[in-house]
């Protein structure tokens, strides 16, 4: 078994970009989600095509996730890839596809039968006749193989080997020809391809062939004259006894040949019986009131007889036989005429029973579409309950928060009287600090002064008086005290000589 390390690179990363498309489609449940278009589609169709070729990888896995995506993806993928599967890969997926539901797997198919006949019309084949047709299905068939495939229709019926299967598949097609979605080309398209089929493999006669012929006589009603015509024609070439049987009376416009003159009987030869001559025109239901009172066996005609007598009489039986034909072919009109009532009443009854059927997929929605708007009726009434609840729950918050905020109004008023009693204690408080502060630096003020004239008063000790003269020796003196003093104001931090 192939494990996960023996995936090519490539796969791997198909199976990881897939991963996320299985999930955005699971997520929308099944709806195209939007932002999606046709190229991506197609891109994603090629992912899977690639992994569904690659044998290495496992495939019950990679299918459950398929079956998440739509057939445009996973089917186009398959179609893609089917030449290059194997067989054993081809069945896996075949058999995946049967055990969808109903409706996946119709649209599956609709999109496999028309897709794969170009790569494998047998499994074309086997897909249509093995497919139980409803009406959705059937819809789809005639969509996407007898209008947009209608060219490669006929691969369907090229194989030998499809012997057995060709009267199913002519039934099918048949059927899906009686749509509406079918205009009259395609289904004159379809119904001359049956004829000929039957006529090339023998199937006009037997019970399989009578059961086609009325389902093509029944559609063959609805096509426009000039279709019909074409299928009178084409009837003619086949086979004129089913010309006559479709278009009765103007089938086949060769006439019979005259019937045979009967030869002058010479005078001496005897004349056979009329019994002989008659019987094979007269049917047997009609013996007994055709018959003259005196047995025929026993009449014969001598040499002497009257030529007139034998043409009287001959005259009678002719005129009788032609009172039978008569009377046959109003027979013969008669059974027609209940013929078409029969088939009239069919069409009838077949349209009552498709009708009976919408009625009761109607009726069958109807009943969903109730259950849907029942559920979803509860749905809104417990979501309802519940916004009532939490309407509650926050009219109960909003009163809280109402007497949490009256309790907060009246103690941020406490705070503010509290506050402006502070500002008042702390404006009182700061003009007494201003004052004493005041008087401190006037205190330590005075004391400095104090101190620096005491200071001063040392430094200038001795000192001459102004206007004194000075000789040399006591302007060294006073030279040396100006320094003092300038030494003593820069050991106070005041700086007097630039540097």
């Amino acid at each position: 078994m192939s494990t996960e390390s023996d995936i090519a690179q490539s796969t791997e990363e198909a199976l990881h970009e897939l991963q996320a498309v299985f999930d955005l489609y699971q997520q929308s449940k099944g709806k195209k989600p939007q932002g999606v278009t046709e190229a991506r589609s197609r891109e994603w169709a090629a992912l899977a095509a690639m992994i569904l070729v690659d044998a290495t990888c496992p495939l019950d896995s990679f299918l459950s996730n398929l079956s998440a995506l739509p057939p445009s993806i996973s089917a186009t993928g398959a179609i893609t890839a089917w030449p290059s599967m194997t067989k054993e890969r081809r069945a896996a997926y075949l058999r995946w596809v049967d055990t969808l539901d109903s409706k996946r797997a119709a649209s599956q198919k609709a999109t496999l039968i028309p897709g794969l006949l170009g790569h494998s019309p047998e499994t074309s084949v086997d897909l249509l006749c093995n497919t139980s047709l409803n009406k959705e299905l059937k819809d789809r068939l005639a969509s996407s193989l007898l209008i947009d495939s209608s060219d490669k229709v006929i691969l369907l019926l090229t194989s030998d080997s499809l012997q057995d299967k060709v009267p199913d598949l002519l039934k099918r097609l048949l059927e899906l020809t009686d749509g509406p979605k079918v205009t009259a080309e395609a289904k004159g398209r379809i119904i001359r391809l049956a004829l000929n089929t039957m006529a090339t493999r023998n199937l006009l006669d037997g019970s399989l062939g009578e059961a086609l012929l009325r389902s093509i006589e029944v559609q063959m009603r609805s096509l426009p004259p000039a279709v019909k015509q074409e299928m009178k024609d084409l009837l003619t070439e086949l086979d004129v006894h089913l010309a006559e049987r479709f278009f009765p009376g103007e089938a086949s416009t060769i006439e019979p040949p005259p019937p045979p003159v009967p030869e002058r009987v010479p005078e001496t030869t005897p004349i056979a019986p009329i019994e002989s001559m008659v019987a094979p025109f007269v049917p047997a239901e009609f013996a007994s009131t055709a018959a003259p009172s005196t047995p025929l066996s026993k009449v014969h005609l001598s040499t002497s007889t009257a030529p007139s007598t034998i043409t009287q009489q001959l005259s009678g039986w002719l005129t009788t036989l032609q009172q039978q034909v008569t009377i046959l072919q109003e027979l013969q009109e008669h059974i027609r005429r209940l013929e078409e009532q029969q088939v009239h009443l069919d069409d009838e009854l077949r349209k009552s029973r498709a009708e009976k059927e919408e009625a009761s997929n109607a009726a069958a929605e109807n009943l969903a579409a109730r259950h849907a708007a029942e559920e979803k009726i509860r749905t809104l009434e417990v979501r309802l309950r519940e916004a009532d609840t939490s309407a509650q729950l926050a009219r109960e918050q909003l009163d809280s928060l109402s007497r949490s905020m009256a309790v907060a109004v009246e103690k941020e008023k406490a705070l503010r009287e509290e506050l402006a009693q502070q500002e008042a204690k702390f404006l009182n408080e700061r003009s007494e600090l201003f004052q004493r502060i005041e008087a401190n630096a006037e205190r330590r003020l005075e004391e400095y002064r104090n101190g620096l004239a005491s200071s001063f008063a040392r430094l200038f000790n001795g000192v001459p008086d102004r206007r004194s003269a000075l000789a040399p020796e006591t302007g060294a003196v006073l030279l040396a005290r100006l320094y003092e003093v300038i030494d003593f104001l820069e050991s106070k931090n005041i700086r007097v000589l630039s540097r």
